[in-house]
């Protein structure tokens, strides 16, 4: 595996246990950090997906590894917009990438 995809898998577990700590403690500092962290592993994810684009020349779905992996982007990628749109701070517990 290249070394964005490992980022990007570590920093969506870390954002899932900031927002594991949020909903057992509801400190407020520990749901934007676990939003700070997701946005950073999907832009690792973002990266890994466009460099793969980029050495196949076309859109990483071809296998059920990159299939799965577009699948997590795009549910990272809702719920940043959905957290931007309605600030809904619990939902970032549900929805979780965890293998990309």
């Amino acid at each position: 595996m290249e070394a964005s995809i490992i980022t990007s898998i570590l920093l969506y577990l870390l954002s899932a246990a900031g927002y594991l700590a949020y909903f057992l403690l509801q400190r407020g500092y520990l749901q934007r950090a676990g939003l700070i962290v997701l946005i950073g592993g999907f832009i690792f994810h973002t990266a890994s997906l466009g460099l793969d684009y980029f050495h196949q020349g076309y859109l990483p779905a071809a296998n059920m590894r990159q299939t799965l992996s577009l699948a997590g982007w795009a549910v990272a990628g809702v719920f940043i917009l959905l957290n931007y749109r309605y600030n809904l701070k619990i939902l970032g517990y549900t929805p979780r990438p965890s293998s990309p």
